[in-house]
């Protein structure tokens, strides 16, 4: 029984001391291979961060370089920094003295030359990361200490591309190694003849040629203003302004394209003893612009509603009398630009271009009457016997819109057009209490009647002759009748234009009884009252037919410019007394082209 029990004892022992200690050392093994690994990784860790750093310098090196222009790549580095630089070799044999190669005497041309300043990050060829010269040094925090270096060499000059290098060298902190570690990043740089210069480029730029057209309707008017004090008498009326619609297309691409288009309607202006007053649209014109340069904001295409013209007048009253100037609604018109027209990038607004070429358009709508007319007071004798009672201006409707159109077209040229009509305008009405006037008089001293024209100028190949036409007819009151000159629809020339005698003047009265009381309308001429007899330009080269032309423009003058002066005279009285003055505008179209420059 003892023995038995003694046997059981020993099965319940635990571990000898040995077989501990075995246990903690095998333990011990285990732990110190793990901790080797760990700390092996770390280290490569650190090291891949080491070398990620020294590539991202290397990278942002090279674009540095690549933002220089081209003739600071090709002149390479200063010479200064050959002798003492660890990656150049100098001395191989069949190399003439001075000869630097890139690493070996089997490796590239070093370019090199004299500089009288810093090109960097080639003069000097090298630096620091953190320290300088460049700005990417400067600011950044980095593992360890880089040194960066450059080169430029090159086999050939007259035929290969240059071949730039980087190279980014450190000692690491994460290896256990006393070799230099290295980073290098290449890069060709070439560039081909072009019409942008390589002294201030990266490259040059594809040689292109140049294109300018401009197509424009500028603003017409007729200016009224009174006279000696007098204007309306009884009224504070000084000065007022009828303002015809206005439109313009420009056009230009070389490189890029830009393309501008506007339009405004019309309205009129007034200034009294109250001040300044104005109607309809008078202000700055809504101006378009298409720029199919990526840096520009504007977009490649723009379409613009002009908003719809609201009718609005102005009346200066006093002693009875009135002057009114005043525009009807409707008034509209459209605006379309875009660097590349299509089905989608619809132009002109009346049309579609489907090119894919550069185009404007503008078209602009006069829609109602433009008017001044008075009231005069006053019954002994009755100069106004209801209202309205004289006319002094009056400008119909025309009964289609002015346009202007520029368009760089496929056969390598760009054309301008101006489209205009203008309505029939009136000067110088008799008031309504003279009830006898002359036989034959139709109810003005002025008459411009069914007016058009156009213009066109073509620059650039196969460029036709820049054209312009014209028609309507202009009368005048002489007494008896009307003087008038009609213009040949469709006339190209119209020499010497139409015009109204400088000493034109013409009275129409109606005396009134008892005591023979007169009421007297006079209207006449100050200036020169006429219309421009230079319809075109020659063009550069002269000539007719279709050729090559660099400069061609078109040109038609105001259908009427001129001064009058208007009064009206009751009993010995002048009681009107305004000088009316006529300028409708001159359009014009002119178109530019320069072949692509000599490449350099």
């Amino acid at each position: 029984m003892l023995r038995c029990r003694a046997k059981f004892r020993r099965e319940d022992a635990g571990f000898t001391l040995v077989e501990t200690v075995v246990a903690l050392l095998i333990l011990f093994v285990l732990l110190l291979a793990l901790e080797t690994a760990a700390t092996a990784g770390f280290r490569y860790v650190g090291y891949a961060r080491e070398r990620q750093a020294g590539g991202q310098i290397a990278n942002q090196v090279m674009e540095e370089i690549r933002g220089l222009a081209y003739s600071k790549i090709t002149s390479g580095l200063g010479n200064g920094s050959l002798a003492t630089d660890p990656n150049l070799v100098t001395g191989c044999p069949s190399d003439p003295v001075g000869y630097y190669r890139f690493l070996n005497c089997t490796g590239e041309h070093v370019i090199s030359y004299t500089p009288t300043g810093n090109v960097v990050p080639l003069v000097p060829n090298n630096g620091t990361c953190p320290g300088s010269p460049l700005p990417l040094c400067s600011a950044a925090s980095y593992p360890v200490t880089y040194t960066w270096r450059t080169y430029v060499t090159s086999d050939d000059t007259a035929r290969s591309p240059f071949r730039v290098t980087v190279v980014v060298s450190w000692t690491s902190k994460s290896i256990p190694s006393t070799a230099t570690q290295q980073v290098k990043v290449q890069s060709l740089f070439w560039s081909p003849s072009g019409c942008i210069s390589s002294s201030t480029h990266p490259f040059a730029a594809p040689c292109s040629p140049f294109f300018y057209g401009q197509a424009v309707y500028p603003r017409g008017r007729i200016d009224i203003a009174a006279n000696s004090g007098i204007g309306v008498s009884g009224t504070t009326f000084q000065t007022g302004s009828l303002l015809l619609t206005k439109a313009e297309s420009d056009l230009q691409q070389e490189q890029v394209s830009q393309v501008q288009g506007s339009g405004s309607e019309s309205g009129w202006s007034v200034t009294d003893g109250t001040g300044a007053h104005a109607g309809g649209s008078i202000g700055s014109p809504s101006v378009l612009a298409a720029d199919g340069d990526p840096a520009s904001s504007a977009p490649q295409y723009m379409t613009y509603s002009l908003p719809a013209g609201t009718a609005s007048q102005y009346a200066m009253s006093g002693g009875g009398s009135t002057i009114t100037f005043a525009d009807a609604a409707g008034d509209g018109g459209t605006i379309n630009v875009t660097t590349s027209a299509s089905g989608t990038n619809i132009c002109p607004p009346w049309g579609t271009e489907l090119d894919f070429l550069p185009c404007g358009g503008s078209s602009v709508q006069q829609a109602g009457v433009l008017s001044a007319t008075g009231f005069i007071a006053g019954s002994n004798p009755t100069v106004c016997s209801s209202t309205p009672c004289v006319s002094f201006v009056q400008l119909e409707a025309p009964g289609s819109a002015t346009q202007t159109f520029a368009n760089r077209n496929q056969d390598g040229g760009i054309q301008q057009t101006v489209s205009r009509a203008i309505g029939s305008l009136s000067l110088g009405g008799l008031p309504n209490g003279i009830t006898a006037p002359p036989a034959g008089w139709n109810g003005y001293f002025v008459t411009l009647t069914g007016y058009s024209d156009s213009v066109v100028a073509t620059a650039g190949s196969a460029a036709a002759a820049p054209t312009a036409t014209l028609g309507g007819s202009l009368s005048y009151w002489n007494g008896t009748g009307y003087t008038t000159v009609t213009a040949p629809a469709g006339s190209t020339l119209f020499p010497g234009g139409w015009s109204i005698p400088s000493n034109w003047t013409q009275t129409v009265s109606q005396t009134f009884s008892p005591g023979s009381k007169t009421v007297s309308v006079t209207m006449s001429t100050i200036g020169v009252v006429s219309m421009g007899s230079q319809p075109t330009t020659p063009s550069t080269p002269p000539g007719s037919g279709s050729i090559l032309r660099n400069d061609a423009q078109a040109t038609v003058g105001s259908p009427m410019y001129g001064v009058f002066r208007y009064t009206i005279v009751a009993k010995g009285t002048t009681v009107v007394d305004l000088t009316f003055t006529v300028d409708l505008g001159t359009i014009s179209s002119k178109a530019v082209y320069q072949a692509a420059p000599t490449a350099g």
